[in-house]
């Protein structure tokens, strides 16, 4: 076959791959694995399907380049456990490669598929043929990750009755090819094989045609990316993960228990979904003279094409940590839930009493992990009279799930207010406890205040404040807090009653709201922390978001749900959400909506996530509910599951938690106690509109500044209430 002309503007294309494909959403991708001899292939695959459940990815098709039997078993195995059964898969017909494999029967015969050996495989040609055909011209993304034998067998493919050939489907459907092989050392890079190269090697026919012939942009993913050469490796924790899950098993008996391998096939499906990010770099000038022996040079020149990744260097060092920490959280993702989580309540009251003057605001609780988890609780008293006005936080304590509670017990020299030099008083509030598995400690996070008089004062300073709880002396260390960068920026930046997200490698995902001086609305940002069990830093953030109405956007809280990220925020007018794939660069905002696309009712005030491994739901406010005597209208406190994908609340799920009581109840907490419970805690807040504005005792409707814990409990066990 003669080599084929390159498309026009290939390198602008090159470009918008490299460059834009992080924020092209989702990408269809056309999956060829050579499923055989090693176990990064269903690594590669789990990875895939992780990127498809959030929302980044399509994947149209998987095919096999391998010949072996069980192969096909293998793959469909994997797309079954991922809730993709009836992805389109093929295998390659006639010639191909037959390695010995350690895991493919094992997998095949362990879990359930439709193509175990004797099965009616489709051929791969015909797949890529039937599948291409039907997409949006430029529009899909080739990923291989074994042989090109398939390709090869595309490429060949002649136009007949009416359908183009495969070399014609190529050029109108496919936007770029994405190929895991090649080693690219050295400058200009030299391949000699000398660290092998099985993808071009085992079928070098095939390889050297493919790349010859390719009528349009590839992407050379190297094996100095993260295949051996790489030293990058991942695997270990899939041992997180049930023996159900496939992927866990091919690693297992791949090397006869969970260990961790190198990331060649997987590396190569991040870039093809997420594009450069600041991952990798890439080089797009030049291009592979590729050699029958499977070596070759790499011929610098004008970009004619082709391309391949480079390491990205921070702070003069290959950012292969952060490549591991983003891949291990893909690989180990579970399959996104198909069904809702059912649960019943049970309400209890842990406090009451109310002598009209002060009265109990924040409860907010964290939970210390055991056979019989340990739930602090902190909140603290207001004083009535004032607005915003609060005193030391307290503790209140239950070891045994809540049957008793000791406190409340006020740490005045730890978490109490304090005079500063200028005569201010500065205390601190909105304080929500959270255990963190990584250090082991239980870290509360809230913000700052300041006072003149027991006034607030104006445009005053605030921070992020945060204190550990020491559980066997149960006291909390004295509040300090998190340094900024950017001083005059974050002027009033704080973590006021939030929902965080903790990593698994201890980093924390903080959401915040700040403005300056200068500025009328708060935007909202998720700081990335560090936290060594001691000392909370700031390492980065991501979007800032806001929109110019009234204050802007506030309190915001994150959580983390079927591989994506949800912050819901507060607006004077309405509240808002917004999802992430990484937890720091978000949509943008958009305002709460029922199923049915009217808007919730929720305004001005806070709303947070109860989240459950199979169902996502929202606690919030709202009006419409007979509650018009209620300030603000937050009571009742509601809770309803939302779709993730329209991110809409929907209506026939909705709750009461906490009833109301002629008391607002709009600051509260939510708490993962155990895989069976979520409790959401909140006070009645003794307040109303002015002139006086204090609700007095012996309210009619029953309020007295009561303490709540609505205990939900799962009928299903909540399989990663310790994951978030």
């Amino acid at each position: 076959m003669r080599p084929v002309g390159r498309r026009a503007l290939v390198g602008v294309l090159l470009f918008l791959l490299a460059f834009a494909a992080a924020e092209a959403a989702p990408v269809k991708v056309f999956f060829d694995t050579d499923m055989m001899t090693d176990c990064d292939d269903a690594g590669a695959m789990a990875v895939l399907h992780a990127l498809a459940d959030r929302g980044e990815c399509e994947i149209l098709a998987t095919v096999v380049s391998a010949r072996d039997p069980w192969s096909a078993a293998a793959v469909d195995a994997i797309n079954t456990y991922y809730r993709r059964p009836d992805l389109p898969l093929g295998m390659v017909k006639g010639g191909g490669v037959l390695e010995p494999s350690k895991f493919t029967r094992r997998i095949g015969e362990d879990f359930a598929n439709d193509f175990k050996p004797g099965a009616d495989v489709p051929d791969a040609t015909q797949i890529y043929r039937d599948v291409l055909e039907k997409q949006p011209d430029g529009s899909v993304v080739v990923v291989t990750v074994g042989y090109l034998t398939n390709l090869r067998n595309l490429l060949r493919v002649p136009a007949s009755d009416e359908r183009p050939s495969g070399v014609e489907l190529i050029r109108r459907k496919v936007k770029t090819w994405v190929c895991m092989g090649g080693n690219f050392v050295g400058d200009p890079p030299r391949d000699d094989l000398k660290l092998g190269n099985v993808n071009f090697q085992r079928d070098a026919e095939s390889a050297l045609e493919v790349v010859r012939d390719w009528p349009g942009p590839v992407v050379f993913v190297g094996r100095e990316i993260g295949s051996v050469p790489s030293g990058l490796a991942i695997g270990a924790n899939l041992a997180q993960t049930p023996e159900s899950n496939p992927v866990r098993m091919a690693y297992q008996h791949y090397f006869g228990a969970v260990k961790s391998c190198h990331v060649a096939d997987l590396t190569t499906v991040l870039y093809a979904v997420r594009g450069l990010r600041d991952y990798w770099d890439i080089q797009t000038k030049g291009r592979m003279d590729l050699r029958a022996d499977m070596t070759f040079d790499w011929r610098p020149g004008a970009e004619q094409g082709q391309a391949y990744l480079l390491k990205r260097k921070i702070d003069g060092q290959p950012n292969d940590r952060t490549i591991e920490r983003v891949l291990d959280e893909l690989l180990i993702q579970p399959p996104r839930a198909k069904s809702a989580a059912t649960f019943t309540l049970q309400l209890d009251t842990i406090h009451r009493g109310y002598d009209g003057q002060t009265c109990w605001v924040h409860p907010r609780a964290g939970a210390i992990p055991g056979a019989t988890p340990s739930v602090v609780l902190t909140m603290q008293k207001l004083l009535l009279t004032g607005s915003d006005v609060f005193f030391a936080l307290n503790e209140m304590r239950t070891d045994d799930l809540g049957q008793t509670w000791s406190g409340p017990r006020e740490h005045p020299d730890t978490l109490g207010r304090r005079s500063e030099a200028d005569g201010a008083v500065v205390a601190t509030c909105d304080f929500t406890p959270k255990w963190h598995a990584k250090s082991g400690k239980l870290l509360g996070i809230g913000q700052t205040v300041r006072y003149r008089g027991d006034k607030v004062i104006h445009e005053r300073d605030r921070e992020t404040s945060y204190a550990i709880y020491d559980a066997a002396a149960k006291t909390w260390t004295p509040w300090t807090t998190l340094v900024m960068p950017a001083a005059a920026k974050f002027q009033s930046a704080g973590a006021g009653s939030v929902q965080r997200v903790d990593l698994p490698d201890g980093d924390i995902l903080l959401p915040i709201y700040f403005k300056n001086r200068e500025q009328k609305q708060y935007r909202t940002t998720v700081v990335r922390c560090g936290f060594d069990g001691t000392k909370l830093t700031y390492r980065e953030h991501g979007s800032e978001l806001m929109v110019p109405i009234e204050r802007g956007l506030y309190e915001p809280s994150l959580t983390k749900f079927a591989g994506r990220y949800f912050l819901t925020m507060r607006n004077d007018r309405a509240g808002y959400v917004a999802t992430s794939a990484d937890g720091l660069r978000f949509d943008e905002p958009r305002k709460w909506l029922w199923d049915d696309g009217t808007e919730l009712g929720n305004y001005n005030t806070q709303q947070h996530w109860v989240t459950h491994s199979d169902a996502l739901h929202l606690v919030y406010t709202r009006t419409g509910a007979g509650n018009d005597h209620v300030f603000r209208h937050r009571a009742p406190l509601f809770i309803a599951q939302v779709d993730p994908e329209t991110l809409r609340v929907i209506r026939r799920t909705e709750r009461v938690l906490v009833p109301e009581r002629g008391a607002r109840l709009g600051n509260f907490g939510v708490t993962e106690v155990s895989e069976q419970e979520t409790w959401v805690t909140v006070a009645e807040w003794m307040q109303t509109w002015g002139p006086d504005i204090v609700i007095p005792p012996g309210h009619p409707s029953g309020a007295d500044n009561s303490v709540y814990a609505a205990r939900i409990r799962w009928t299903k066990p909540n399989r990663e209430w310790n994951h978030r």
